[in-house]
């Protein structure tokens, strides 16, 4: 019996920000427009993009007696092959970053039950150890300016409760 040598399977790309992901895909990563720019943008119609070759064909044709000559068909070529694989691309990660968002908001159902559960947990043995409550402050506070009402004295969150994203404030 001979054996194999058993292959490790290839490491896993970490894509550790928008920039080394967006190189690897061979895009540029643009600031998000702001809202007055966005709305000044023409509204794609559609199948527009399925016309472009056609439209390249007849501006080869037709240019010279249109009098366009910033607009030429090779460009019209080039444009077609750009949103397709803007769009392949734009479908692939929509997916991905569907499938990334709908995990981490199953963590965060999974990690607030179980703080949740720590509460209880510690209010309810805080009879039998007094002393409980106040070890586990961060936690009751945390969890107690979240809950409808807020905290009492007014105080919307504690000082240096963490952000969405994980990180402490202060």
């Amino acid at each position: 019996m001979s054996s194999s040598p058993k292959v490790a399977p290839p490491a896993a790309i970490a894509f550790t920000s928008a920039e080394a992901l967006a190189a690897a895909l061979g895009v540029e990563l643009c600031p998000s427009p702001k809202p007055n720019e966005v709305r000044r943008l023409r509204m794609a119609l559609p199948g527009y993009a399925a016309l472009l070759d056609d439209i390249a064909e007849l501006l080869a044709r037709d240019g010279e007696a249109l009098g366009v000559r910033d607009v030429d068909p090779d460009g019209l070529i080039a444009m077609q092959r750009r949103y397709r694989r803007l769009r392949a691309l734009e479908v692939v990660l929509e997916a991905v970053y569907l499938s990334v968002y709908y995990q981490r908001l199953r963590l965060d159902d999974e990690a607030m039950g179980l703080l949740q559960r720590l509460v209880r947990r510690v209010r309810s043995r805080a009879e039998e150890d007094p002393e409980l409550p106040r070890r586990w402050r961060v936690l009751l506070d945390f969890m107690g300016a979240f809950r409808k009402g807020g905290r009492p004295g007014g105080s919307a969150a504690p000082s240096g409760a963490p952000s969405s994203d994980g990180e402490g404030l202060g």
